[in-house]
């Protein structure tokens, strides 16, 4: 079989797969076994382990799951709550006091899990109820959660770096040394009180 028929065949058993509803680490499991025997035999096969055991045998990235694992116990033990209710008295001197907080509790947050999605997920199930209480316009609070969202990335530790430092060879530490300097002028832009 030439190689454009047999990209064309894997394809096509991974969007057949995805059709019938297949979960997507499976849809991309079985057409990758798939491939390999129809282009190497059976002997392809032997690689799996090899080539999978080599891909998770990094020591940098076994924080990411630590991290989650934090934000996680973070989120469930309410903890991420009472730092956000301690947040709001902190800053409530200030113009828009709890979109204030929306970015100090994005930052703080962004610092323990790496992740923005789930900074931005764990604040807004924290601060959306509050400032709706409060009246707060629904696009003025989401657009402070996606500001402060944003944090999640730039902060170590972040996921994001982490998987590029280790792909790209980089050196993790000086990833986070750049991205500290970034962060500042990042959460600084996002607090109006403060001069650039």
């Amino acid at each position: 079989m030439t190689p454009g028929v047999e990209l064309i065949a894997v394809m096509l058993v991974f969007l057949g797969l995805l059709t019938a509803g297949m979960t997507i680490p499976f849809a991309i499991l079985v057409p990758s076994v798939l491939y390999l025997v129809m282009h190497a035999g059976l002997a392809g096969l032997k690689g799996i382990g090899l080539v999978s055991w080599g891909s998770m045998n990094s020591f940098t990235l076994t924080a990411i799951p630590l991290f989650i694992l934090m934000a996680e116990i973070l989120q469930e033990s309410k903890l991420s709550q009472r730092v956000y209710r301690g947040l709001s008295t902190l800053v409530a001197w200030m113009p828009g006091g709890l979109l204030q907080t929306n970015i100090a509790g994005c930052a703080i947050f962004a610092a323990i899990s790496g992740s923005s999605v789930v900074t931005a997920a764990s604040i807004g199930r924290v601060a959306l109820p509050e400032l709706q209480r409060r009246n707060y316009s629904p696009r003025l609070s989401a657009g402070s959660l996606a500001a402060g969202g944003t944090l999640g990335i730039l902060f170590p530790p972040s996921i994001a770096m982490i998987v590029y430092g280790t792909f790209t060879e980089t050196s993790v530490a000086k990833l986070w040394g750049w991205s500290r300097r970034r962060k500042q002028r990042r959460s600084d832009a996002c607090w109006p009180w403060r001069s650039p």
